[in-house]
């Protein structure tokens, strides 16, 4: 049985962290380039303009273009974060219009992945690299980094039940 669901700008949000929290180096580099880097980039920055208006540029100019390098790095991870999830989410989209519908279902042996009117995409056991869950949402992994993102609204919990008998989790 196929069941119909739609997916929103902020269940990608949520599965964009959970993809990130599934393992300790995934999760290692999601907090330093969104919160570390750009603290770094901020006190950088602040070195430096408080070496320009106290100091008049009383840094080594190498120490100076560092600093103005690691605060470029900081700052343009924090700005361009929100920008980079927004065309991920359009070209994940790829087309369609915002909460357009979805189909999940299982046929045979066979997890079924069906966009209306578009695409298909039929995967064996084998093919699903990983499952990952939390209260909100489920990612079947189907590449090291290409996942299928299923709301738990989705479905009913009979059938979230034979989605995991099907992964034999």
């Amino acid at each position: 049985m196929m069941y119909e669901y739609t997916t929103s700008f902020d269940d990608f949000k949520k599965a964009q962290i959970l993809a990130a929290h599934r393992s300790v180096r995934a999760k290692v580099s999601f907090y330093f380039w969104l919160r570390v880097a750009p603290a770094f980039g901020l006190l950088a920055l602040g070195a430096l303009i408080w070496d320009v208006v106290f100091r008049h540029f009383g840094f080594d100019p190498i120490i100076g273009g560092i600093l103005a390098g690691v605060a470029w790095i900081g700052i343009f991870c924090a700005v361009r974060r929100p920008f980079l999830v927004r065309k991920l989410y359009r070209q994940m989209l790829n087309g369609r219009p915002d909460g357009s519908p979805l189909e999940l279902g299982i046929e045979g042996d066979q997890l079924v992945y069906r966009v209306p009117g578009r695409s298909e995409g039929r995967f064996y056991r084998a093919s699903v690299n990983e499952f990952v869950e939390d209260d909100d949402l489920a990612l079947l992994f189907v590449t090291k980094k290409n996942f299928r993102m299923v709301p738990k609204r989705a479905l009913p919990r009979e059938a979230w039940q034979q989605v995991k008998n099907w992964l034999g989790t």
